[in-house]
């Protein structure tokens, strides 16, 4: 499988498809495409147009023109003096997402950076190497010029890329035995590579696909907790929906129904109660929510992946200069998300805390010859959430660079905050399914709905059934780490339908 590259842009499942090592081809009229915007931006360099950033400096210095022979050497310079990032680096699909995003915005024609840097970096996707960047440095002002440089220098065989392990290792040897020359940049190939949101769109692109996955599990999860709580389906009936009919809400309610199975599982019975709690009855109204931030944030990312987002630009024969590096329209998105996604943390977490009293279950769910039961997990939930809770939006916490970058988005933190949002609520939701499984376990009666018997077989692969007590972080890990598996039951179920 391959995924097609062309000026029209990319899709955000493909930017992962890639990352994880899928090829990337040209359009048949791409390098004519972006062969015709180099021609245009060289014709406008030969006439003498005054360009910021390749005939003058950047920023505060601007107003600085370079000599005509010292313009080669700045390209390069401008990648060597901003690669002074810190901290761990990305992870090596984040790492090759940022390549993606890159390579996407370029391919776009409105940069008219060479057509050899378009070349060189599907090369080393399709090598399936990955640049070493740090994960601190971007500020996504004028874009991630920090950790972008980082991503840039190895092209040039300079800088690192990552090794199997993870480790960085110096770029030079490594694209040699790939049989790859180094790029000779072009006349403005370095800011190019520096310039725009490439870090910011790669992580924003990851962390959407990763939460719309536990979304998904959030809802089947919630299903399966109605039925082996004895609950009942009468909020999710359409003409509640219909009534307040908000997207993501009609979309929740459609999962819990198709995933409560036959219309007999979850019934309300004579003498029952005429409401479960909020944690399962308004499940529609808030993972409806979430579901509509996540839209919103998705929206974003696709506008973003067809988008040049470097500066200047060209338009025909002129080239003009303006603001679309600037990563605010990712950062609120992904402030909306994370928030949505703590929200939807919160409910899993107190629908763990009712399964730990249901009616007809043994408190805190202790199996035969246990003690204290999966009472624990309660503590370890609550501290996930509470972490979450400290994610203040990123997008309102700046402070300028100079006069001329006197705004700053701080959209890739903003981004790193949804993925520790993505990593917390993993883990809240396996501990709600190790929850829901323990109590099918204990209750004398067979699971019906394909939600309940989804989470338990997934769940006892890994966690053992109610019994005495023992110690749960390794199983709980494990399970955080394949909780997303549930996310694809809907559609199996349809499928088969």
């Amino acid at each position: 499988m391959s995924v097609m590259l062309s000026a029209a842009g990319i899709t955000p499942d493909e930017v992962a498809a890639v990352a994880a090592g899928e090829t990337l081809t040209w359009a048949v009229d791409l390098a004519g495409t972006v062969g015709a915007a180099q021609a245009a931006f060289e014709r406008l360099l030969d006439g003498g147009a005054r360009i910021y950033g390749v005939t003058t400096e950047v920023a505060g210095r601007s107003s600085f023109d370079i000599p005509a022979e010292h313009r080669g050497a700045y390209q390069i310079a401008m990648l060597r003096s901003h690669a002074c990032g810190t901290g761990p680096l990305l992870d090596r699909r984040a790492a090759r997402a940022a390549w993606v995003t890159k390579v996407a915005s370029l391919a776009t024609g409105h940069a008219g950076c060479s057509l050899a840097l378009l070349t060189a970096l599907t090369d080393v996707l399709n090598r399936d190497l990955a640049p070493a960047v740090p994960t601190t440095g971007s500020l996504a002002a004028s874009g991630d010029l920090v950790p972008s440089a980082h991503a840039g220098l190895p092209l040039l065989g300079e800088g690192e890329f990552l090794d199997e392990a993870g480790d960085a290792v110096p770029a030079g040897p490594l694209l040699t035995a790939q049989g790859l020359r180094p790029l000779t940049p072009g006349p403005r190939d370095g800011l190019s590579l520096v310039n725009g949101t490439s870090v910011t769109g790669a992580l924003a692109t990851l962390g959407l696909l990763d939460a719309e996955l536990l979304l998904a599990t959030a809802d089947v999860l919630a299903a399966a907790g109605i039925e082996v709580r004895c609950g009942h389906r009468d909020a999710f009936a359409q003409a509640i929906l219909n009534a307040r009919p908000h997207h993501g809400a009609l979309r929740t309610a459609g999962t819990v129904e198709l995933t409560l199975g036959a219309a007999e599982t979850a019934q309300r019975v004579e003498g029952q109660s005429f409401h479960d709690a909020y944690a399962w009855r308004c499940v529609p109204q808030v993972h409806g929510a979430v579901h509509d931030a996540l839209g919103y944030l998705r929206a974003a990312v696709s506008t973003e992946l067809r988008s040049c987002t470097d500066n200047p630009i060209l338009d025909g024969d002129s080239i003009v200069s303006g603001g679309n590096f600037h990563g605010a329209p990712l950062g609120i998105p992904l402030d909306s998300a994370t928030t949505a996604m703590t929200v939807l943390a919160g409910l899993s977490r107190q629908r763990l805390v009712g399964l730990m009293s249901s009616s007809g279950l043994p408190e805190s769910l202790v199996g035969p010859g246990g003690n204290f039961g999966l009472g624990m997990l309660v503590a370890t939930v609550t501290a996930h959430v509470l972490q979450l809770n400290g994610l203040v939006p990123a997008s309102t916490r700046w402070l300028p660079i100079d006069e001329a970058e006197d705004h700053v988005a701080n959209a890739t933190v903003a981004a790193f905050q949804l993925r520790a949002a993505v990593d917390g609520i993993r883990h809240v939701l396996a501990a709600e399914a190790i929850a829901i499984a323990a109590a099918a376990d204990l209750r004398d009666r067979p699971s019906v709905g394909p939600a309940l018997r989804a989470v338990h077989a997934l769940t006892r692969q890994l966690v053992a059934a109610p019994g005495p007590d023992r110690t749960m972080s390794a199983s709980l890990t494990e399970l955080a780490r394949r909780i997303h598996e549930l996310a694809m039951l809907p559609d199996s179920i349809r499928c088969l339908a």
